[in-house]
């Protein structure tokens, strides 16, 4: 992956979240992903943090969302130095 390509997938993955697609956000996974995050330990406390799978992850993003509503992220300052 180039510098473009980079701040491509960067934009793109950016945009996903922005629009609250999960599904486009997956597709950057395989379906036996494993995801660690402390916010999944909070949600979810059967993960113990930890998802498993596409299923899972789509799962405990849809819940995430719901609970966030208005969400944005943005690139930080020295991501656009890139």
């Amino acid at each position: 992956m180039d510098l473009a390509e980079a701040r491509e997938f960067v934009q793109a993955w950016l945009d996903a979240w922005n629009a609250h697609d999960v599904e486009a956000v997956l597709s950057n996974f395989a379906d036996n992903a494993t995801f660690t995050s402390p916010i999944a330990a909070r949600l979810l406390d059967e993960t113990g943090g930890v998802v498993h799978g596409k299923e899972a992850l789509r799962d405990y993003w849809q819940k995430g969302l719901s609970l966030m509503p208005d969400l944005r992220l943005a690139q930080p300052p020295t991501a656009t130095a890139l």
